[in-house]
């Protein structure tokens, strides 16, 4: 049997450098661990479309809340003035007010 014929992840065990079992249990190591960084990679992969949809919803949303308002039906309504207003809004004497802004609008106003 001639070397060049062994193909070449066989070369160590035919030149007995190692043997069939350590080469063995060294190949499913590195095969797992391929294995595991495709996984992690595709995790990596789906999260990061995730966020981005999400990001480019807010963006939407913050940018055009005034028209999204006026274009929305009563059930739609409610739940964006859920998102602008998490706390609601109060009325007193004074008129209108609002404890808190959600997060984003805060951050957005900042900007």
């Amino acid at each position: 049997m001639e070397s060049q014929a062994i193909p070449g992840r066989f070369t160590f065990v035919y030149r007995q450098v190692i043997d069939r079992a350590t080469y063995q249990e060294q190949l499913d190591k590195l095969n797992e661990e391929i294995t595991l960084a495709e996984m992690a990679l595709n995790e990596a992969t789906l999260t990061g479309l995730d966020v981005r949809a999400v990001l480019s919803f807010v963006e939407n949303i913050v940018l055009n809340v005034a028209r999204l308002w006026l274009e929305a039906d009563i059930e739609q309504r409610q739940r964006l003035q859920r998102i602008v207003f998490p706390e609601g809004i109060t009325y007193s004497a004074e008129g209108f007010g609002t404890a808190a802004t959600s997060l984003v609008f805060r951050v957005s106003k900042q900007e």
